[in-house]
């Protein structure tokens, strides 16, 4: 159907009262510091740690210096809410109060808005039946409302967070949204009934999803309702597992996207610049009552980085307030780091007696309740130390595992002035130096940023990946020429194993060691015309197929003669001084470079000797360890160079260096079509590290299998079970501590 567009003067009217107003329009989205006569922010549209969202009110613009998005009002809620033009006019006409006609859309958009708003509408109609059962109906008023009533909320807050009931009669909303006009598809979007699936793939409803449970609706951060969630009342919880349900994910409703409260807690977040993070939603209704209402919940599940930088649009400081149970003091610790991560700042408070906020609130006035949280919120740091000692007693492994927990929280600080607070306040609790915090503190920003680099170039590969698939789906050649289509593939003859394929998240090994997983193959045919040893040297040919792009960081760039597999492929058998050499030609090669280029990193010389000096790891080959004593001993390290390596009196160290510097392969050009490939020198922050774990890897073997001969000797000559099971715990912890690095390390090269 064909709408009215909207009138000019509408649209005038429109844009001129929402550019006057641009800060209340960007301020239900972030949280505005006035600087002179502009406001500033963090920007909601890219993660950062410095605010550079800018507001002008007297040219009603808004600009982000980080990532460059801005415009006036209009544009601003186009982009936040992902409107087109005319849904954002009418979008701030309700806003403003000024009535906007339907306007002419596309068949699609039209199509799209329809079913949105649709969604929208039912969600609405359900939340006021839900609110209609709880009042005026004896029902409502017997079940629910007393049941709120038995908890303490007052109706003001009732009606605040619009809560509501459902009625018990397995059809009550069914058939009112029936006789309303509603559908059953719009019913089964909106998620309101549950279904059976049918032969055909078709959904029948089968009856109300909430019937007979209070209803908590949850809100955007601009008020609509875009899901319901329904508690079974006490009397019936018994035996039940699902005690709380909540609506499944829908076009409006992604629960990772979404803190429960945000609407109600907007404006106090901003005023008192500060968010208390709480499990359940009765948390945030009985802290808000008790006057705390800059209050959300993660909704009982665990705390994602959406929810957290929802939270960041309006303040930059949380206090997580869980119980003050175990499992309160672990959901507390594993939304830490994300939390620091993002660059907010944040506090711990648990309360006393094992207590949830909503019992605490329920038992204490605000003032009391204010005055708790002053006294006893503490910074992550003490937290965690406290804690977490109480966890590990006397027991030196656990204390050591819990250093490294802490020191993993403080690398997540983006400041670095309060990480050397921090690192300050580590030591004076834990009692250990500050210099080996200092040392355990940049390995780990190190292994943060080559952790992000993986991520990084994995993400470039998927997307180099789905480039390339897409051009030969299209029987077009990556340098534009036209070939024929895919589905003729390659000779068999050609491939080894069977056809080569790109698979949906890169490559996968197939049955022998031809990648498998996708559509078609790829040969030298379809690469522009380039030889099987200019495509070997891209790493993308191997038995004659496509294989997997080179694996950025590895010995001598991309060397054929390197066979990649995922690491917990390794075999025992790999030999750890193939490993050290690795580590001492990065070392000799890049002495004096920084692991990466920021101020303070160290040195590629000093992080591989602190490491392998702090691990206790040695070479069992003489002439290694004459080129790292050699560091070792120079009274001024800061002046080593690989030319003092070359100059030292021993053949062996001469032949080692020729051989590492010189013998290293260079790579074709041809490597520049389709990827950008970095100098090793500034790829160190990824490859040192990696090397390290490489090198740990295969002595993590030997250590394993050194363990498993130890415990089948103790089984076969019956040694007591104390004995045995000692050697099983050591297994253990030495296979636990070999999953962590594979999983750190991904896919890994292995000299054969």
């Amino acid at each position: 159907a064909i709408l009215a567009m909207i009138a000019k003067q509408i649209i005038d009217q429109v844009m001129e009262t929402a550019n006057a107003h641009i800060v209340d329009v960007v301020g239900d989205y972030v949280q505005l510091r006035r600087r002179g006569s502009s406001y500033m922010a963090c920007c909601p549209f890219h993660s950062e740690k410095t605010p550079s969202f800018s507001v002008t009110p007297a040219k009603g613009i808004c600009y982000c210096f980080g990532c460059h998005k801005g415009g006036n009002a209009v544009n601003f809620v186009m982009e936040i809410e992902k409107l087109t033009f005319p849904e954002a006019i009418r979008f701030l006409g309700r806003r403003f109060g000024i009535d906007v006609p339907d306007v002419s859309l596309s068949p699609e958009q039209d199509q799209a808005q329809r079913e949105r708003d649709n969604l929208y509408a039912i969600t609405e109609y359900a939340a006021k039946q839900f609110e209609s059962n709880l009042r005026e109906t004896q029902e409502g008023q017997t079940l629910g409302l007393e049941y709120f009533r038995h908890r303490g909320f007052r109706d003001d807050i009732i009606a605040l967070f619009r809560l509501g009931y459902a009625m018990q009669r397995p059809d009550d909303m069914i058939t009112r949204a029936h006789a309303d006009g509603y559908s059953d598809q719009m019913l089964i979007e909106a998620g309101l009934v549950s279904v059976d699936e049918q032969p055909d793939g078709t959904k029948r409803i089968k009856a109300d999803k909430f019937r007979g449970r209070v209803i908590f609706p949850i809100q955007n951060a601009t008020g609509k309702v875009i899901a319901f969630g329904g508690r079974l009342l006490d009397t019936r919880t018994k035996g039940v597992t699902l005690k709380y349900l909540n609506s499944p994910e829908t076009k409006l409703y992604v629960k990772s996207d979404i803190v429960y409260g945000i609407f109600q807690a907007r404006t106090a977040i901003s005023r008192e610049n500060k968010c208390f993070l709480v499990e359940g939603y009765t948390d945030v209704i009985s802290m808000h009552q008790s006057g705390i209402a800059n209050v959300v919940a993660s909704s009982g599940t665990a705390l994602t980085v959406n929810q957290i930088r929802l939270i960041k649009r309006f303040t930059t400081n949380i206090t997580v307030l869980y119980d003050g149970d175990n499992a309160g003091i672990h959901a507390s610790l594993r939304g830490i780091d994300m939390i620091l991560h993002e660059g907010m700042n944040v506090k711990v408070l648990l309360l006393p007696g094992g207590q949830d906020p909503d019992e605490f609130a329920r038992t204490h006035p605000a003032d009391e309740f204010k005055t708790y949280v002053q006294e006893n919120e503490t910074d992550f740091i003490r937290f965690e130390a406290e804690n977490l000692m109480k966890i590990a007693g006397n027991d030196p492994v656990e204390k050591a595992r819990t250093t490294h927990t802490i020191i993993g929280s403080i690398a997540e600080v983006q400041d670095q002035i309060q990480r050397e607070y921090y690192v300050q306040e580590c030591s004076r609790i834990m009692g250990i130096s500050e210099s080996i915090l200092f040392s355990e503190l940049q390995k780990q920003l190190v292994n943060n940023a080559t952790k992000e680099r993986n991520m990084l170039i994995q993400q470039q590969r998927r997307e180099e990946f789905a480039r390339l698939q897409a051009q030969q789906q299209q029987n077009i050649r990556p340098n534009g020429n036209q070939f024929s289509p895919t589905s003729q593939g390659l000779p068999q003859t050609q491939l080894s194993g069977g056809p080569a394929q790109v698979g949906q998240n890169g490559l996968t090994a197939g049955p022998t060691g031809a990648p498998t997983g996708g559509p078609a193959p790829y040969g030298p045919d379809d690469m522009g015309g380039l030889s099987p040893n200019e495509l070997a040297q891209m790493g993308m040919m191997s038995g004659g197929g496509y294989s997997a792009p080179p694996t950025y960081g590895t010995r001598n760039g991309f060397n054929s003669g390197i066979a990649t597999q995922p690491s917990n492929a390794t075999d025992s058998g790999a030999n750890p001084d193939t490993e050290m050499r690795e580590v001492v030609r990065l070392f000799i090669t890049y002495t004096q470079n920084r692991l990466m280029e920021q101020e303070g990193q160290p040195t590629v010389g000093d992080f591989i000797i602190s490491t392998l000096d702090t691990e206790d790891i040695t070479s069992h080959e003489e002439m290694l360890n004459i080129m790292l004593d050699f560091y070792r001993q120079a009274p001024d390290k800061s002046q080593v160079s690989i030319t003092q390596f070359t100059a030292i009196p021993d053949a062996r160290v001469s032949a080692f260096i020729a051989h590492a510097v010189g013998g290293r392969q260079e790579l074709s050009k041809i490597h520049s079509r389709y990827a950008v490939v970095e100098p090793e020198e500034k790829q160190l922050d990824y490859l040192v590290p990696r090397a390290l774990n490489e090198l740990r890897m295969v002595k993590l073997l030997k250590m394993i299998d050194e363990a498993t001969d130890e415990m089948n000797r103790l089984t076969a000559e019956n040694a007591p079970d104390e004995k045995i099971e000692e050697a099983m715990a050591m297994l253990r912890d030495l296979t636990e501590v070999k999953r962590e690095l594979a999983m750190e390390l991904g896919e890994r090269a292995i000299v054969r």
